[in-house]
């Protein structure tokens, strides 16, 4: 629903004549095929600030967005790759866990995973146990998300 509102505003400030030198950016709500399908050529130029860059070439995320769009007809969005990637990560740390049936032991392997590949890329835990991984920033060019700098 948040590419879908976001899609709108992007349209109504463009038919308002605030012109495509003026900036429009947002954040994981905007990471999403919806909004580019949704504001058209209005979304030209928005920048977006993600975790997950749908058009990455790892491996991984190749073989979820294929996956995904063949089952479901239409390409994940920021969402749907965050959940695979969380289960994702919960099942390393239960396989770790010898089956995850010990919550301390669950915890303490979630606590170890470190460089895990996910769809979303490389995926640590901090000792703090935030999660560490690298986002991207993202323009919209051409109807599809570029990633901007390295």
């Amino acid at each position: 629903a948040l590419a879908e509102e976001a899609s709108g505003i992007i349209s109504q400030a463009r038919q308002l004549g605030i012109p495509k030198t003026v900036r429009i950016i947002g954040g994981n709500g905007f990471n999403s095929p919806g909004l580019i399908k949704n504001a058209g050529a209005a979304a030209e130029g928005v920048i977006v600030g993600a975790a997950w860059n749908i058009s990455s070439t790892a491996p991984l995320n190749v073989k979820f967005v294929n996956d995904y769009t063949k089952k479901y007809k239409h390409a994940p969005d920021q969402f749907a790759a965050q959940a695979f990637a969380g289960v994702h990560i919960a099942y390393q740390a239960a396989k770790a866990s010898n089956g995850g049936s010990d919550r301390k032991a669950l915890r303490d392997a979630m606590a170890k995973i470190k460089n895990l590949d996910t769809v979303l890329g490389r995926f640590s835990f901090t000792e703090g146990r935030d999660a560490n991984h690298i986002g991207v920033v993202q323009e919209i060019r051409d109807g599809k998300f570029v990633v901007l700098g390295n």
